[in-house]
């Protein structure tokens, strides 16, 4: 998943260029020179179709337009990453140190398509192309801007982010070997990096199979989220009119979760409409109207989710017990070991 951090490598470098080509060069080359030295870095075309416009207040900057990133050449999908425009700002005084402190970051309606091919191959592995082609691409000066798409001399090590936001995104992920098709609508994301070596602060919305999930909460190491590692999570939000607190290890790609998980469940319809099924008609006692559930929870990436030591509350019944829910295939399967602690 390092090519997010190229991508916006790539971005931040533009920013600074931008500012430079106002009085130096016209800025479809300022365009030019990223897309080349972004295939050099991933083996991949970055295409910007619209315009790069810098910006002196509130922050130094600039805006790209038009933004697209080529997909693995097995995948039949389109662009790996396309978005209406990305725009940044940077503290000047900051940049003048040697650091980056990016004031803020906003990119309108991002379409990312993650996929895995059946042989494993994932889109998100990158292979940088032989250098010697964009050396040919660019002049020496233009040679000089490489060091940015790469994080040299730029102390990446000291970036730090006040502010990122994502505006109407969506995000698919496929995986071709297990039959499984994810997407993410609506996506609005704000996050915050105070420290390049500390956590980061997320607050996420979404909608999947049309029901509206959210998400507040830490994420320990953000670039280990975005490689494809679990890392430690600190998460509280909602499925419909359901919510949820977890505390643990989670990833992204693929979606796995190990921790300590508090949920009220009672919009059952909305949480299996998320896992695409249907809900089950519940008689009272056993959740027609209360559900809650706290407990350690595993999820795999087959889409086993694992409750031990668990505590159930069926309307006015509580139950204690180890439960398996398997959710691949047409139907959910539910087993396991349960016992009453209250029964009326």
């Amino acid at each position: 998943m390092r090519w997010i951090i190229r991508v916006f490598l790539t971005l931040l470098m533009l920013a600074i260029l931008a500012v430079v080509a106002l009085f130096l060069v016209p800025s479809e080359q300022v365009a030019r020179i990223a897309a080349a030295q972004f295939e050099q870095a991933t083996g991949r075309t970055l295409t910007i179709s619209g315009k790069v416009r810098p910006s002196f207040w509130p922050q130094i900057g600039a805006r790209v337009e038009g933004v697209s990133v080529a997909n693995a050449d097995w995948s039949e999908s389109g662009p790996m990453l396309e978005a209406e425009s990305m725009s940044i700002g940077l503290d000047p005084q900051a940049l003048i140190r040697g650091d980056v402190a990016i004031r803020a970051v906003d990119v309108i309606a991002p379409v990312i398509r993650l996929e895995r091919a059946a042989d494993g191959r994932a889109n998100w592995d990158f292979t940088p192309a032989k250098s010697g082609r964009a050396e040919r691409e660019t002049s020496s000066g233009e040679s000089a801007a490489s060091g940015a798409a790469d994080g040299g001399g730029f102390g990446l090590d000291r970036l730090t982010l006040d502010k990122g936001t994502v505006q109407g995104g969506r995000l698919s992920y496929t995986d071709h070997g297990a039959g499984l098709h994810q997407v993410l609508d609506a996506v609005d994301l704000d996050v915050a990096l105070p420290a390049s070596d500390g956590p980061a602060d997320l607050d996420l919305a979404a909608t999947v199979n049309g029901v509206r999930i959210t998400a507040v909460g830490t994420v320990a190491s953000l670039t280990a989220l975005l490689d494809g590692g679990a890392v430690p999570i600190k998460l509280q939000g909602g499925v419909g009119r359901s919510t949820f607190e977890f505390a643990g290890d989670a990833g992204i790609i693929p979606p796995v979760a190990d921790g300590h998980l508090g949920a009220d469940l009672s919009d059952m319809a909305a949480i299996a409409t998320l896992a695409g099924t249907s809900a089950p008609e519940l008689p009272q006692g056993f959740g027609r109207s209360n559900i809650s559930v706290e407990g350690d929870v595993n999820w795999t990436e087959d889409r086993r989710l694992r409750l031990t030591s668990a505590a159930l509350v069926l309307d006015d019944n509580r139950l204690t017990g180890d439960l398996l829910l398997t959710t691949a295939g047409e139907r959910p399967n539910l087993t396991g070991t349960i016992r009453a602690d209250q029964l009326v």
